[in-house]
């Protein structure tokens, strides 16, 4: 313990020491600045394949500015970032009880969590990332091309999302389960894994009428810490319990059904919620307006 502490402490050290220099000299200079002058690693994706997924050119737009901005802006991704090492710490937390928990049952709930905690995670995350204004004075781009009647954002929002989601969970969960497990709980863990994602995907965009970060929105520092814990939280209690019915599902399969009931209603619940913003306006919101604290009658 003793070794492996000095070892923590003097890698920490250095590392410190290699980056400061770097990175946070001139933080203090990039924190407004989406990034333009610095060049970044591209990863060549084929035109076909970017046609396939976003075939129109305003999804292509939205899903090419959200890529930039999510690698090149410093204060986006200091804070994605950070809510992202919030989740590491609690999966890091689950992992290290799943191994020190000494457990006769063939499925450890323990490590059902980890893929569900990872998955909700990344996704809170984004959403909240995505409220984070970025270039106000060039969201004149996207008010110019905006035709009527005006084209859902939340669809490559919503692709975006799959995208960062679905290559892991079946490029690396579903090869490692397999390995533990076999092919058969394998292929059941993964497709319950992807189709929570894909629910608690359709729950956060259930109101979202907005091109990321575009909007002039401001949030009070402390309604938005208060809703990262508020979020936390739930991440604490709902994840285990989630993992504890998948377990009990995959150790005999044909409560899967009861399983689908569950889903089912949690989709009719979104449609429900999804339903009653309808009657809002529809069009794509590039400024937020804080609600009057006064109120009228309008009786005359």
């Amino acid at each position: 313990a003793l070794s492996a502490t000095a070892a923590a402490i003097f890698i920490s050290l250095g590392a410190y020491a290699v980056c400061y220099r770097r990175h946070f000299v001139r933080l203090a200079e990039s924190l407004d600045v989406v990034g333009g002058a610095q060049h970044t690693r591209r990863i060549p994706v084929p035109n076909s394949i970017l046609r396939l997924i976003f075939p129109t050119q305003f999804e292509r737009a939205v899903a090419s500015f959200i890529a930039s901005v999510l690698t090149r802006s410093e204060r986006h991704l200091m804070f994605f970032g950070g809510y992202l090492g919030i989740g590491l710490v609690l999966t890091a937390q689950t992992a290290m009880d799943s191994m020190n928990r000494h457990s006769r049952e063939p499925l450890n709930p323990d490590l059902l969590c980890i893929p569900l905690m990872i998955a909700f995670f990344m996704l809170t995350g984004l959403r909240f990332v995505f409220e984070m204004p970025a270039g106000l004075t060039a969201n004149w781009i996207f008010r110019s091309i905006i035709e009527h009647p005006a084209p859902d954002p939340r669809r490559p929002v919503r692709k975006m999302m799959l995208v960062c989601i679905l290559t892991w969970q079946i490029a690396v969960l579903f090869p490692l389960t397999c390995l533990q497990f076999g092919w058969r709980i394998a292929l059941m863990h993964t497709a319950t894994v992807t189709l929570l994602s894909i629910t608690l995907i359709e729950l956060l965009l259930a109101r979202f009428h907005k091109i990321p970060f575009t909007c002039s929105s401001r949030p009070d520092i402390r309604m938005l810490l208060m809703r990262i814990l508020g979020t936390v939280i739930a991440a604490m209690i709902v994840v285990p319990v989630l993992a504890a019915i998948e377990q009990s599902m995959l150790l005999k399969p044909v409560r899967f059904l009861f399983g689908g009931i569950l889903l089912a209603l949690a989709w009719y619940g979104i449609w429900r919620y999804r339903r009653a913003a309808a009657f809002e306006p529809q069009n794509i919101t590039f400024e937020d307006v804080a609600p009057p604290q006064f109120e009228l009658l309008k009786l005359v």
